[in-house]
């Protein structure tokens, strides 16, 4: 890739795919999902105290947790929950795929501009709404 154009596409897709996975709410439900049965550092369970003396075990997904602070909080953090909530970790990741998706497909092209857009339409609003 020599055009610097597409290159400043491509990051501005890196930084766009990147933040939906880790952070976007229209993730929220499947994120949900994944960290609640594979939790990193900083998922929290719940709030509310149990008679269970800890460490108490979640009913649906059997991970043990441990109340700290005024939270529930896995026992033992899982590599992939920790990785999913860290975008300097899924970065690289998507990195690839971006740079394998320029490389294969030709329209590639499109779905990486509107996503270049949308990381510039975030950047902006995050800047003039302060």
């Amino acid at each position: 890739m020599t055009d610097p154009l597409l290159l400043l596409i491509d990051m501005l897709a890196v930084f766009r795919f990147s933040r939906l996975i880790v952070a976007d709410s229209i993730f929220d439900t499947p994120r949900s999902w994944l960290l609640a049965r594979w939790p990193g550092d900083e998922t929290v369970f719940g709030t509310t105290p149990t008679a269970e003396p800890p460490p108490y075990v979640h009913a649906v997904t059997g991970i043990e947790l441990i109340w700290v602070d005024g939270t529930w909080m896995a026992a033992r953090p899982r590599w992939f929950g920790k990785w999913l909530s860290c975008i300097w970790c899924v970065s690289p990741y998507v990195a690839a795929a971006v740079v394998m998706a320029r490389s294969w497909w030709d329209w590639w092209q499109y779905p990486a501009l509107v996503a270049a857009l949308s990381a510039v339409a975030g950047i902006i609003h995050v800047r003039t709404s302060e």
